[in-house]
């Protein structure tokens, strides 16, 4: 069969058309084109320039469970979320994903599974909806079209940059923290496709021979 340049042109347009590009919540100045501001308890400037990646950052100050929430159509097609953020964070903030329209909200994240954080330099977090920190159960299929921020006991302080919903997402396999819960046994957080097969363990001075991995809870059980 024989097909047209037009033709071919036009079969193109519409596979480009139908591939999701990444979607920017907030980039440099102001929400993105589609994304409401539905926070509470929270005090946000979209244009801070005391500290910035680009030419700007948003400024959130949230107090005692409020949050910075962001609501747009739904991002349910999406793999995943990446931000840049700085401040004092690590014990004080979490992450929540809502769909107003189903009535339902994902477990809160805290931060302080995603990594350490700085409150001068900036750090890049990826969220992988596919496996949700920290148990790596992954976003159930729902109308998801609200991202939270909330401060906790203690309100919250920092800056957000680069806020982009991933159409693809590739997240580098690493070991987050390690910690012992009983003489033999280490609950251990990661991220990413870790290869538990290289691991190397010594607990209580001694180097584990046989290492059992239970990957849905985390549990590392060590036998010397």
């Amino acid at each position: 069969m024989l097909v047209r340049r037009s033709q071919l042109v036009a079969i193109i347009a519409a596979l480009v058309a139908g591939v999701h590009a990444d979607l920017d919540v907030y980039v440099d100045d102001a929400l993105a084109a589609g994304w409401e501001n539905w926070s509470w308890g929270t005090v946000i400037n979209a244009a801070a320039t005391d500290i910035f990646k680009g030419s700007s950052s948003l400024s959130v100050t949230s107090d005692a469970w409020s949050a910075l929430s962001l609501k747009s159509a739904s991002y349910e097609a999406y793999k995943g979320l990446r931000f840049d953020i700085v401040g004092d964070v690590g014990s004080n903030l979490q992450v929540g994903f809502e769909s107003t329209a189903g009535g339902a909200t994902a477990p809160y994240i805290p931060l302080s599974a995603l990594g350490n954080f700085s409150t001068t330099t900036w750090t890049t977090v990826t969220i992988d909806f596919a496996q949700l920190p920290p148990g790596g159960t992954p976003l159930p299929a729902n109308a998801w079209d609200r991202i939270n921020f909330q401060g906790l006991a203690n309100g919250a302080t920092y800056h957000l940059d680069n806020v982009v919903l991933l159409t693809s997402i590739i997240i580098e396999p690493k070991f987050l923290s390690a910690e012992p819960l009983t003489s033999n046994t280490i609950v251990a957080t990661t991220q990413g496709a870790v290869d538990f097969s290289t691991l190397k363990v010594t607990l209580n001075g001694k180097v584990c021979k046989s290492l059992y991995v239970c990957k849905a809870s985390s549990h590392l059980s060590c036998r010397p």
